[in-house]
C-alpha cells in the first residue's frame, strides 16, 4: 500500500477529533463508548485549539488522497505527562489502516522530526492491556512508571546517534548563533579549545597567551545533517585564508579551526578543507586537529546574540537567514535498514528493491502509467525518473531514456541467468531498480531505464508541490 506521511494542514485540524476518538482504548467485548466522550475536560486537552502553542506538532498518513491517520503531541497535563517540556504524544488510526506498518512510520518520523527541533524526550500513557504498548517498544520508548491501569513510557531523543564536533570561526557569538540554525544541529556551546591553561577566563583567553581558540561544541544529527555539509557552511561564513583573524577581530583566540574527537572523523574533514583549497588562490589556514582540551565559556556568552538581538556580530545578516533554510539533500533521502522496510514495504516491493527479484510484465502498477509527474525511490523517496522521459517500449514494464539525473543512478554488470546485463540500482538507498539497455528510441538518446514499479513510486504533477518536489516541477512537461 502507498501512503505519504506530511504535516498537518491548516483545514485538516478538525480530523483530530475523529482521531481521538479512535485512539480510545476498548477491550474486546466492551462496547464502544458514544462519539461525544471526545468532550470530556480530561480527553479535549490533546485537541482544542490545536497548532495555536509553538509545541503543537502534527503529521497524518495519506493514502490516495485520504487522510487515514495521525501522530501528534503537545505539552500538556495529561496521564502521560512526565514534565513541563516534555510533550506528550498520541497516535490514531482507522481500523482498516492498522497492521500496515504505517503507525511505526508515522511515530518514527514524529520522533525525528522532535529530534530536529531539539526536545530532549516525549512521553505518552498506555493502557497494560493494550497490545499498543509492544509497538511503542519497538520504536525506542521505555516503562519509566507503572500502576494497575497504564504504563508512562518516555522516548529520550538523544542518543548515540548524535555527533560532536568543535568549530572555531572567530567571535564565537556569532558563529554560535549561525551553527545553531544550521537545521540537524540540536545543540551549541561556545566554549575554548586547545589551548595551555586549564579553566580559562574570558579575560585571560584575550590579553594573555593561553593558546585557546574561542570555539563552537556543535552536537549534530547525521542523519539530518553530514559532517560534510555542516563544514561547507561553515566556510561559507569565515575567511578560510586568514591567519588569526576574522572580521575585525584579530588575535590567536580568534583562529579558524576543525577540532574532532572521533579519528574516523579527520579523513572526511581533511578531505573538504582540500577541496576548499582547489576553489580558492590562497592557501587555507584552517587549523585541523584532534581535540586536546575545551572548557566551556561563561554563562554570559552563551546564547549571547538570542539574550542580546543587537549585539557585535562578524557574520553579515543575510547569512542567518539562508542558513535557515540550507537542506543537506544527502540525508534528506536517507538509506532505511531492512528491518524498517520489511514493516513499510509491501512483499513484491521489498523481494525486488532488496533481493532483486523481478516483477511480472503487464501486471504491474506503471507500466501504461504515462500522466505527468515524477518516479521516486519506493524506498527512501529520492525522485529518480520524471514522465517527460517516460515512453511505451512494449516490454511490460515502466521504461525512461534517462534517469533525473545520472548521479542518482549506479550501474553494475549483471551476469545472472547466463545473460550480460547492466543493472541498475539507486546510489542513494541502493535499492535495485532494473536494467538498463541500448535498445531505446534514438531520438531520445538511444537508451531504455526498464524499470520494476514494485521500485518506484508515482507523484502527480499536481501532487509535487504539497509532498515537497516542486523544484522539480520544471522538469514535467
Amino acid at each position: 500500500m502507498h501512503y505519504v506521511i506530511r504535516e498537518l494542514k491548516e483545514d485538516e485540524k478538525h480530523l483530530l477529533d475523529d482521531f481521538l476518538y479512535e485512539a480510545i482504548y476498548v477491550p474486546k467485548g466492551i462496547t464502544l463508548p458514544p462519539k461525544d466522550i471526545i468532550n470530556k475536560p480530561e480527553l479535549q486537552v490533546y485537541v482544542s485549539d490545536f497548532g495555536e502553542e509553538k509545541d503543537d506538532n502534527c503529521l497524518v498518513a495519506e493514502v490516495e488522497g485520504k487522510v487515514v491517520g495521525a501522530v501528534w503531541v503537545r505539552i500538556i497535563n495529561d496521564y502521560g505527562h512526565v514534565d513541563d517540556s516534555t510533550p506528550s504524544f498520541a497516535i490514531s488510526l482507522y481500523p482498516d489502516y492498522r497492521g500496515l506498518g504505517i503507525g511505526t512510520m508515522m511515530m518514527k518520523e514524529m520522533l525525528t522530526l522532535l529530534k530536529r527541533k531539539g526536545y530532549e524526550k516525549v512521553s505518552l500513557s498506555v493502557q497494560r492491556m493494550n497490545y499498543a504498548y509492544k509497538m511503542y517498544l519497538k520504536v525506542g520508548f521505555e516503562i519509566v512508571h507503572e500502576n494497575e491501569e497504564e504504563y508512562i513510557m518516555v522516548h529520550h531523543l538523544r542518543g548515540d546517534i548524535m555527533k560532536k564536533i568543535y568549530l572555531a570561526g572567530g567571535c564565537f557569538w556569532g558563529t554560535e548563533k549561525y551553527i545553531s540554525l544550521i537545521p540537524g544541529v540540536i545543540s551549541t556551546e561556545v566554549g575554548y579549545a586547545n589551548g595551555k591553561t586549564e579553566n580559562p577566563t574570558y579575560e585571560e583567553v584575550c590579553r594573555q597567551s593561553t593558546g585557546h581558540a574561542e570555539t563552537v561544541q556543535v552536537e549534530y544529527d547525521p542523519d539530518q545533517v553530514s559532517l560534510t555539509f555542516l563544514l561547507e557552511l561553515f566556510f561559507d561564513v569565515i575567511d578560510p585564508t586568514s591567519l588569526n583573524r576574522q572580521g575585525g577581530d584579530e588575535g590567536e583566540q580568534y583562529r579558524t579551526g576543525i577540532y574532532y574527537t572521533d579519528s574516523a572523523e579527520e579523513e572526511i574533514i581533511r578531505g573538504t578543507v582540500v577541496l576548499l583549497g582547489e576553489s580558492l588562490d590562497k592557501p587555507v589556514m584552517i587549523e585541523v586537529k584532534p581535540l586536546l582540551n575545551y572548557y566551556p565559556a561563561e554563562t554570559y556568552h552563551q546564547q549571547y546574540l538570542d539574550k542580546n538581538p543587537g549585539g557585535y556580530c562578524h557574520i553579515q545578516p543575510n547569512k542567518f537567514e539562508k542558513v535557515r533554510t540550507a537542506i543537506d539533500e544527502k540525508t534528506k533521502y536517507r538509506q532505511q535498514s531492512k528491518k524498517e522496510l520489511c514493516g513499510r514495504l509491501t512483499k513484491m516491493q521489498f523481494e525486488v528493491t532488496q533481493n532483486g527479484a523481478t516483477e511480472p510484465p503487464y501486471q504491474n502498477e506503471y507500466f501504461d502509467t504515462f500522466k505527468p509527474g515524477i518516479y521516486v525511490d519506493i524506498t527512501s523517496g529520492e525522485p529518480l525518473f520524471v514522465s517527460t522521459d517516460k515512453f511505451e517500449s512494449g516490454c511490460g514494464w515502466p521504461s525512461f531514456s534517462r534517469p533525473i539525473s545520472a548521479d542518482l543512478i549506479a550501474e553494475l554488470p549483471d551476469d545472472s541467468y547466463g545473460r550480460n546485463r547492466i543493472e541498475v540500482r539507486s546510489s542513494g538507498s541502493d535499492a535495485h531498480l532494473g536494467h538498463v539497455f541500448a535498445d531505446g528510441p534514438k531520438e531520445l538518446g538511444g537508451m531504455r531505464y526498464c524499470i520494476n514499479s514494485a521500485a518506484l513510486r508515482f507523484v502527480p504533477k499536481e501532487c509535487m508541490e504539497a509532498e515537497g518536489y516542486g523544484h522539480l516541477l520544471q522538469l514535467v512537461l
